[in-house]
């Protein structure tokens, strides 16, 4: 785990790995120049569980900070997970058991369910299972592994060379595309985790950025394979700075909870796209709807 100025939800994302089933694991978690109280919450936590690894460290971006704590890593495995995420009790287990029944496959992941900011939980995202299709996926710049929930081959990892720190965004499709090389990759057909949106929109420069990285490295692996590339993901995954862009987004989080069975998340998400746009059409049909209809849940198929 790395993080930086994450106090506000370091703790459970720890806990949520502490309360795990499988319990034969050290957990590392590289503090990467952290200002606020994160270094301080991360000591407690060390302190009342053994398994607790802390490194203090300058900045140094996540891919360097990952490469870090791969190479202090003992186990057979490595699993990653982002410090505002959650693991469900048995995500370790169920990964570690994947991987022992499934000695040619070197990554695995699983469905997440997606929650915002203050865990509300909005619909389970279901991904692609096999290989085939995940690779295909990537190499259309969609990534079809969820890194925060992701579970690796040490020996695979070393064998790929870690992430590579010329990508400081996009370093998990960068690596996953290497990794399906090396061996199978796959995901789990069920929820491990709940991974969190934030509320906030990033800026242009930085979603142009994100995507940039994305097509270097599908157009890298492309290269590798002998093979024209084929990157589409031209959409955004998450809402920019900009008033259309997180009414979108707004609109698309309430009718995922909506579908999802969760009304009353629908209503708060229909009144902030309100709040967005007051005259958008969009933003008072989810409202309208998440008041007087009942829904039928139901999960999502992913495009990340």
């Amino acid at each position: 785990m790395c993080v930086r100025n994450g106090q506000r939800y370091v703790e459970s994302a720890v806990r949520s790995l502490l309360a795990q089933t499988f319990r034969d694991f050290e957990l590392i978690v590289i503090d990467d120049g952290s200002t606020d109280d994160t270094p301080g919450i991360l000591d407690q936590l060390a302190k009342a569980d053994e398994r607790v690894r802390i490194v203090h460290q300058e900045p140094r971006g996540i891919p360097a900070s990952a490469n870090h704590g791969l190479s202090l890593a003992r186990g057979k495995y490595v699993a990653r997970q982002d410090s505002d995420d959650l693991s469900h009790p048995d995500r370790l287990a169920c990964e570690v058991e994947f991987l022992e029944a499934n000695p040619r496959v070197v990554c695995v992941s699983g469905y997440v369910q997606m929650m915002d900011a203050r865990s509300r939980v909005l619909t389970t995202l279901k991904v692609s299972t096999e290989h085939e299709q995940i690779e295909d996926e990537m190499l259309r710049g969609h990534c079809s592994i969820w890194h925060t929930m992701s579970m690796m081959r040490r020996d695979a990892m070393q064998q790929a060379g870690g992430y590579d720190e010329n990508f400081p965004l996009a370093e998990d499709i960068e690596l996953f595309l290497r990794l399906s090389e090396i061996g199978r990759v796959a995901n789990l057909p069920r929820a491990i985790g709940k991974y969190r949106l934030h509320g906030g929109g990033v800026s242009e420069t930085r979603r142009q950025q994100e995507q940039d990285l994305c097509r270097m490295a599908v157009e890298k692996a492309s290269t590798r394979r002998g093979i024209a590339s084929r990157f589409e993901a031209h959409q955004d995954w998450r809402p920019g700075a900009d008033a259309a862009s997180r009414l979108r987004f707004a609109c698309q989080y309430g009718w995922w909870a909506f579908n999802s069975g969760h009304k009353s998340t629908a209503m708060i998400y229909g009144l902030k796209a309100i709040g967005i746009q007051p005259w958008s059409a969009a933003a008072w049909k989810l409202l309208v709807v998440a008041l007087l209809k009942r829904p039928a849940a139901k999960s999502v198929t992913a495009k990340a």
